[in-house]
């Protein structure tokens, strides 16, 4: 018998202590730890390496769903299961859609957890069968497209910035994707000997296309409006620039990937709302046309605060984000 071990997630105490006991009436199942928030559960998922993680939705400082795109960022074979009251249809798609293998509604639970946590393991999905009449339980290519991968960099040193940059903008380059930079003007230099480090030839790159460096300050100017971002101007702007970088594209489905600073910028400048909103416009635009994005975050003075709350705003749109 493969035993497999099981991190519960949920901020209501006496519900992970069913749980856990529960589990432990079952010699199949081994109840390795607990987290109370999302935040915890990612830190506790790479402590603790479970095999099957039991999450709730709606959490404090971070959410489930958030939570588990983190945790599938860093390692995709972690199994999911959502445990979770909620029934709206919107919802249990954005759950499943962010690699969960299964949801079960936490009053079903006596009669629908255990068998969910078999199929899961077992490679299947399972969704609670009063859900299953919305097409819930089909395959995640036949749901909805897997969101695309929105991750954040918040740097104390902008050599490790640079870093980041050079390692992922290396890594699609080498794909065939277009990669698009948007950039400080007084950056580009740094970020181009960055990537020329790693024997990446930026000269003959951007002569074809696929390496695209747009100045932050002319883009934020395209967009802007009394200080706040237009909607229409914005999705002018990013699909414009998408169509061209894809035009040039040598992978097989014409990939582009984007590494840039242009919320990080207004950020800077204390706009904190008109960044996060660009943020939101941003994911929604690069999950639509595939966009790879990696956001450099650095500030001009004082380190990010992790627990600041406008820091976690910005967090939480993205699928994985680091601090170094």
């Amino acid at each position: 018998m493969v035993i497999s071990r099981v991190l519960i997630v949920d901020d209501y105490e006496p519900w992970r202590s069913y749980v856990n006991a529960a589990l432990r009436r079952h010699r199949r199942w081994q109840p390795i730890g607990e987290a109370a928030d999302g935040r915890e559960a990612v830190r506790q998922t790479q402590l603790l390496r479970p095999d099957l993680i039991l999450m709730d939705i709606g959490m404090p400082k971070q959410n489930g769903i958030m939570a588990a795109r983190q945790i599938l960022a860093v390692d995709p074979t972690v199994k999911i299961l959502f445990l979770s009251e909620h029934q709206s249809p919107e919802l249990i798609e954005a759950a499943l859609a962010a690699g969960a293998s299964g949801y079960v509604i936490k009053s079903n639970a006596g009669t629908e957890l255990l068998p969910a946590m078999s199929a899961i393991v077992g490679r299947k999905r399972f969704v609670s069968a009063s859900l299953r009449g919305h097409g819930f339980n089909k395959s995640t290519k036949e749901l909805v497209r897997p969101p695309c991968r929105h991750a954040a960099g918040f740097y104390a040193d902008e050599a490790f910035m640079l870093d980041d940059f050079a390692a992922f903008a290396d890594r699609v380059l080498k794909d065939g994707t277009t990669l698009i930079v948007i950039g400080l003007a007084s950056r580009r230099i740094k970020l181009e000997q960055a990537l020329s480090a790693r024997g990446v030839d930026v000269a003959r790159l951007t002569s074809e296309g696929r390496h695209r460096f747009i100045n932050v300050d002319d883009a934020c100017s395209s967009y802007m409006v009394n200080d706040w971002p237009d909607e229409a101007k914005f999705s002018k702007l990013v699909t414009e620039v998408f169509e061209e970088a894809a035009a040039c594209s040598t992978s097989r489905d014409r990939r582009v990937a984007a590494w840039g600073e242009g919320a990080p910028a207004l950020f800077r400048q204390g706009k904190t709302e008109a960044a996060i909103y660009v943020e939101e416009m941003w994911d929604r635009l690069a999950s639509r046309y595939g966009i790879e994005t990696l956001c450099g975050y650095f500030p001009d003075h004082v380190a990010y605060d992790e627990g600041d709350p406008s820091v976690q705003q910005i967090s939480a749109i993205h699928s994985h984000v680091t601090f170094r």
